[in-house]
């Protein structure tokens, strides 16, 4: 995927999310940490869609790998 609306990076959240059993509400704050290193700021799934699809799935591997 090159590119990544806002509605497209909800979606895929909500998702994921529900595959894992979790409501999404659970997971926004960690992924914003993950993604932007930071515990509030812009919309998130805007801040996705400018980060683009690959940057933020690097940024969530790195996340995943480091920290287990």
């Amino acid at each position: 995927m090159e590119t990544i609306t806002p509605e497209g990076a909800k979606d895929m959240l909500d998702e994921t999310a529900s595959a894992a059993g979790i409501q999404s509400g659970k997971v926004l704050q960690i992924l914003r940490m993950i993604l932007t290193g930071e515990s509030s700021g812009p919309d998130l799934m805007a801040t996705i869609q400018i980060l683009g699809p690959k940057e933020s799935a690097s940024r969530i591997y790195h996340a995943v790998v480091t920290l287990g």
